[in-house]
């Protein structure tokens, strides 16, 4: 379609909008959309832009904000989204027409008004959003079925969110400008997209937040926001969902928890599972130093060490069955893991290895786990016959590999430091440490590591290697 026929058809669409012809407003925009998507955008017409802003101020013009009020038709909300998709196609690869809609109020305020009604006012506010439940082939309203709550309207409304973040997120796209520009009139529903029932499109809204998050001034406004908490718990959620758009809400939470006070500030409101997901994104961060999306920080480090640490003795009382004792367990698992992942990642060791708290409070767990584990038979007593093992069960247990994660962090924390060797030995961690040295179904890899760390113990260490030579084999442990 040449540009002549562009401009054309951008008047023809408004026009039949004037007249009340929606249906042949569609049909005009969406050809319009396909053939915008074959155009050199710095060639394009500006009042292409134009006209078909001019369809979407004028029907969401119509829409009552009230709850009281009639819906928009299906109908109405195809016209919407079909005219911000025709928008969303002028953008890609062209900060030209990208500025003139950010900086134009004009042509920038349908878009937010669209936003506004869809993610806020008119939001569907059931389960009804779910994709099984919008795949009717019906074309009319369901008898008898208000239309909020309509398999017919709730595709449409699906429809027109979608088409809301395409539109915005391509606006954004490769932009600092526009970034800036758009935010400022944004920033107060951005927990609104991220809370929209549909996941996908949910996750896309976390595509346009990671977008926002490339800006240094604006990730820091949403750090030191009171809505901070709110949004992490949103992306926690969304990331539990395998979709394709799943991996923006990890994005997004890297670039989010490499803010060295976002942990501190948000540790309080999250849940379990929130919190155990957000230490397995911190450990995968620092296992992959190579990617741009964030780096853990060490007051972030300092944080979840200190919860360890003043949380450490509540692994103990697992073996109780205590209320609450799991969901403690679980947690106290993931930051072991975590730290582990620290103590191991050279650039960090040098000073974890400095908390000679840490060191003393992972001996003292240890002792009394494994002291606990000789008394009768509970969660922390070794498995040696694997033919008895139940390995669903064993597996499924919140403190599954706890003992021998243990034993890896001591390893690392006294590994070529001899400050922490001899502490180890001064408070008899040595014999604690031989002691581990055997098969355990509960605890896979327990005996290597446990060797490794004898190893790091003794190395260039006279005084443990005397003490190890002074031992003497009385019988079988």
């Amino acid at each position: 379609m040449s540009f002549c026929r562009l401009v054309l058809a951008g008047k023809e669409s408004l026009q039949y909008h004037q007249n009340g012809d929606l249906i042949q407003c569609v049909e005009k925009l969406h050809r319009l959309q396909k053939a915008l998507s074959n155009v050199d955008k710095w060639e394009l017409d500006t009042s292409v832009i134009w006209s078909v802003t001019s369809v979407l101020r004028g029907e969401i013009s119509k829409w009552d904000e009230f709850h009281d009020q009639p819906l928009p038709t299906q109908i109405c909300l195809n016209v919407a989204a079909a005219a911000l998709c025709c928008i969303r196609n002028t953008f890609h690869k062209c900060s030209r027409t990208q500025v003139l809609v950010a900086e134009t109020p004009e042509l920038l305020k349908p878009i937010v008004d669209t936003l506004q009604w869809t993610f806020t006012s008119r939001a569907p506010k059931n389960d009804a959003l779910a994709k099984d439940d919008c795949s009717s082939n019906s074309s009319s309203e369901d008898e008898g079925t208000p239309r909020h709550q309509s398999k017919v309207f709730i595709e449409a409304h699906l429809g027109l969110a979608s088409a809301c973040i395409t539109c915005l997120g391509n606006l954004i796209a490769n932009n600092k400008i526009t970034r800036h520009l758009v935010w400022a009139h944004i920033s107060g529903l951005m927990g609104n997209l991220l809370e929209y029932p549909d996941i996908e499109v949910a996750q896309m809204a976390c595509m346009v937040l990671n977008n926002f998050l490339l800006e240094t001034d604006i990730r820091e406004q949403i750090c030191s926001s009171e809505t901070l908490p709110a949004m992490m718990g949103s992306l926690t959620r969304l990331y539990q969902y395998e979709t394709r758009y799943a991996c923006f809400s990890l994005f997004c939470l890297k670039r989010l928890l490499s803010d060295c006070n976002v942990l501190y500030k948000i540790w309080p409101t999250l849940g379990c599972q929130q919190k155990c997901l957000s230490m397995d994104v911190l450990t995968t961060m620092l296992e992959n130093t190579d990617t741009n999306e964030g780096v853990v920080s060490d007051s972030t480090i300092s944080v979840l060490v200190d919860k360890f640490k003043s949380g450490a003795d509540k692994i103990l009382t697992t073996h109780g069955g205590g209320l609450g004792s799991e969901e403690e367990a679980v947690n106290l698992v993931r930051l072991l893991t975590f730290i582990c992942t620290v103590a191991a990642t050279d650039s960090r060791r040098k000073k974890i290895q400095q908390d000679a708290s840490l060191l003393i409070t992972s001996v003292y767990l240890l002792r009394c786990i494994s002291e606990i584990g000789k008394v009768g038979n509970n969660e922390f007593t070794p498995i040696q016959e694997l033919s008895l093992v139940d390995d669903e069960v064993v597996k499924n247990h919140p403190i599954f590999g706890f003992k021998s994660d243990l034993i890896r962090l001591i390893a690392s924390l006294v590994y070529q430091n001899k400050v922490n060797q001899n502490q180890v030995r001064e408070i008899n961690g040595i014999l604690l440490i031989l002691e581990s040295t055997q098969l355990d179904a509960r605890n896979p890899l327990i005996k290597e590591n446990a060797v490794f760390a004898m190893k790091n113990l003794l190395e260039g260490n006279a005084e443990n290697q005397k003490a190890i030579s002074r031992l003497q084999l009385r019988g079988p442990a």
